[in-house]
């Protein structure tokens, strides 16, 4: 495929001009896709054990904080049933959290909630001498919660990463679109950068200007900007391997 491309210049020049350039919001797409569906369906992936071992600092590989002992002893049923009356809005999902199995929604519902959820915690006598008894503090409860409500975001940027790092290297191979690839990491890289240091504020003007409310809703947009960051590691990872490769091919003439 490579001989045919290289001695079919006008092919080259599609590739280049339309096709890759078209490809890129087709890959921030299919990449925002896999991380909406995504967040959903990393809980059932992995095994909840590794899971516990990794809220817990691999001091326990079950749900110390919310499974069965945890409610026949510390009553946390309880506590989690009163934030869910005070707290819950009327569309609000709620899946009731299960001794044998972990759902990533419910820790996200507490967390969103936490202040009140370890209100609640601080005014439970059985509780608190439950996780006593386990040698465990309030703190260790708050960073469970915490890890095992955000710990999805950073597997699918990681997938993500992946992904976009294979493709750029696919392209290269393939196509040898080096100064392409550079090209839109430097945008990206660019971008992102400015976006920083604003805060945001590049984004939300981005999507303003230019009319992108009108055609998706502001939490798509915000996944898709997102997804922006891991391309631009790739990017960066690209970019490394080529410096690498270009030392090494100097070396050899000389």
């Amino acid at each position: 495929m490579e001989e045919f491309i290289k001695h079919n210049w006008v092919i080259r020049k599609l590739v280049k001009l339309i096709i890759i350039p078209m490809l890129f919001p087709i890959i921030i797409f299919i990449i925002t896709v896999i991380s909406l569906f995504g967040y959903g369906t990393v809980d059932r992936i992995i095994s909840s054990k590794i899971m516990y071992n990794y809220a817990t600092d691999y001091q326990y590989n079950y749900d110390v904080f919310f499974g069965n002992e945890a409610i026949k002893m510390g009553h946390v049923d309880e506590i989690i049933n009163k934030v869910i009356e005070t707290k819950k809005k009327p569309n609000e999902y709620f899946l009731n959290i299960k001794a044998d199995r972990f759902n990533r929604t419910d820790i996200i519902f507490l967390k969103k909630n936490e202040k009140y959820f370890l209100q609640q915690v601080e005014e439970s006598s059985f509780y608190l001498k439950y996780l006593s008894s386990k040698n465990l503090e309030v703190e260790d409860l708050e960073r469970y919660v915490e890890r095992m409500a955000t710990f999805g975001d950073g597997i699918i940027t990681a997938f993500q990463y992946i992904i976009m790092l294979l493709i750029a290297l696919m392209a290269y191979a393939c196509f040898k679109v080096k100064n392409y690839l550079f090209m839109v990491a430097g945008i990206v890289y660019t971008f992102l950068t400015v976006d920083y240091f604003t805060s945001g504020f590049l984004v939300a003007t981005v999507y303003r200007i230019f009319n992108i409310h009108k055609l998706i809703d502001g939490i798509t947009f915000k996944y898709m900007m997102e997804s922006l960051i891991p391309i631009k590691e790739a990017m960066l990872t690209f970019i490394i391997f080529e410096a690498i490769k270009v030392c090494k091919n100097k070396k050899s003439g000389n």
